[in-house]
């Protein structure tokens, strides 16, 4: 009796060594292969997860999107955070255009701030109104303007030329809303908006003068 009793305790030792963390009810937590991942705009990546029913999501779908088998698409310039489960990869999605500078779009900032901005990023003060600064420019933009009221910039400005109209409106694109397009006379004009829409870009062509212009202001002046 004593050794059919040691035999039946060492079968069922076995039996619970042999058991998969499945079978014994433990709970995977889900893992990606990678936390971090950078991408260019119009990119894609596959993400792997160790569970295989997992619900993916991504905190802003205007930089990345996600689809239900881990599939990254980069869309636009910025950063976000995709989700699989509890598991999480910090996406950054970097351009392919650089056709300029952006101007200081920090709204309210003084003509000091502006001034120092500018000469910290190689840009000299070309001349100086009421209300109205002017920088010279390189590539694309070959000229910035900066209009103030009471001290605080409200708007700001590139002068450019019709050469760059196809890779200004590229570059707007993959870092912004594209709100409308209309045509007033001789004038062209299309609107992007910011992501978090606190900037609206308005961009200007004059097929009569063929010039361009490309004007940021705040969102709530429209």
């Amino acid at each position: 009796m004593k050794k059919k009793l040691l035999n039946g305790l060492l079968c069922l030792l076995i039996l619970f060594a042999s058991c998969s963390p499945e079978d014994s009810g433990e709970v995977i937590l889900p893992e990606l292969d990678v936390t971090s991942l950078t991408l260019s705009v119009g990119e894609e990546y596959v993400l792997s997860c160790n569970v295989d029913d997992c619900y993916w999501y991504s905190d802003e779908p205007f930089v990345a999107e996600v689809d239900e088998n881990g599939r990254v698409s980069a869309l636009h310039v910025g950063e976000t955070v995709i989700h699989a489960g509890n598991a999480t990869c910090k996406v950054t999605v970097l351009p392919k255009y650089h056709t300029y500078e952006e101007p200081m779009i920090s709204w309210g900032a003084t003509t000091n701030d502006v001034y120092l901005y500018m000469l910290n990023h190689g840009y000299q003060l070309t001349s100086n109104e009421e209300n109205l600064y002017v920088f010279s420019g390189k590539y694309a933009a070959e000229s910035y303007a900066y209009f103030f009221s009471n001290n605080k910039l409200i708007a700001s400005a590139i002068n450019s030329s019709y050469t760059y109209f196809e890779d200004i409106i590229d570059f707007l694109l993959e870092r912004y809303h594209a709100v409308a397009a209309n045509q007033e006379g001789t004038v062209y004009i299309y609107l992007f908006a910011s992501i978090d829409f606190d900037t609206i870009i308005q961009v200007e062509y004059d097929v009569s003068s063929d010039t361009l212009l490309v004007v940021y202001k705040p969102y709530e002046n429209e």
